[in-house]
């Protein structure tokens, strides 16, 4: 019988001290190679032992987690390129949560935004961009890519910070630094969104699946619709 914790809805508020302890776990500062590398190794473990478990733990530890190897893995640091590859390798064994860990990020940009918090939004849009530098150091990273799924949390995350800054008033934009970055952001985001268009459509190709078989697959195609309009009101904000 395997031995995983069974969390249900008498003992649910385990998730709330798991997540405590380890935001607590990565805001240890290390002082040397094997100190910096213990936080990710136990995560690592806690989830190879609890998968079940990552889908609602992971989303509230983006923020930690990214912070941390982001800080630790800088060249000043003499564990810095270990810390990243460490980094790499997390991001490798939950390439199926990235789509949590990204949606997470946005929702949180999004509340930092209405908040007008301009360092937080300037911190979040870094933590963003560096989760996307350490997923494409993924190691045969193209053998396992689900390009719909990359295609739709791409969409997702273009989507939510649009109509974040929309909300900005224009008037308004030169104050807050952080609308710069991101649509800068945005605009490297919808780069990418193309070529994994580009590559979904030459696997299509490939495996002979028809536009209609991809409907099948997605349902509607009425996200792709707001989708559109999100897009142009991207190009009429920047």
């Amino acid at each position: 019988m395997e031995n995983k914790y069974q969390v249900t809805e008498k003992n649910e508020f385990i998730i709330d001290i798991l997540v405590q302890a380890f935001t607590y776990i990565f805001e240890e500062v290390p002082t040397n190679a094997l100190e910096a590398a213990l936080p990710l190794k136990v995560l690592q473990n806690f989830y190879m032992e609890h998968d079940h478990l990552v889908e609602s733990t992971l989303p509230r530890l983006a923020i930690p987690f990214l912070t941390y190897v982001s800080k630790y893995s800088q060249s000043h640091y003499e564990f810095g390129d270990d810390i990243h590859k460490a980094g790499s390798r997390f991001m490798e064994n939950i390439t199926s949560y990235f789509s949590n860990m990204l949606n997470s990020l946005s929702a949180s940009l999004d509340v930092k935004i209405q908040e007008k918090d301009n360092d937080a939004c300037l911190d979040i849009i870094q933590l963003i961009e560096f989760a996307f530098e350490l997923e494409s150091s993924i190691t045969d990273k193209e053998e396992n890519m689900n390009y719909l799924e990359q295609k739709d949390y791409l969409k997702s995350i273009i989507s939510g910070i649009i109509r974040s800054i929309s909300s900005i008033n224009l008037e308004h934009k030169d104050v807050f630094s952080f609308v710069d970055n991101a649509l800068n952001l945005t605009l490297n985001l919808i780069s990418k969104f193309e070529l994994v268009e580009k590559k979904l459509k030459r696997v299509m190709i490939e495996k002979n699946i028809t536009s209609e078989d991809l409907l099948q697959l997605i349902g509607s195609n009425v996200t792709n619709y707001h989708f559109d309009e999100t897009l142009e009101d991207y190009s009429t904000f920047y």
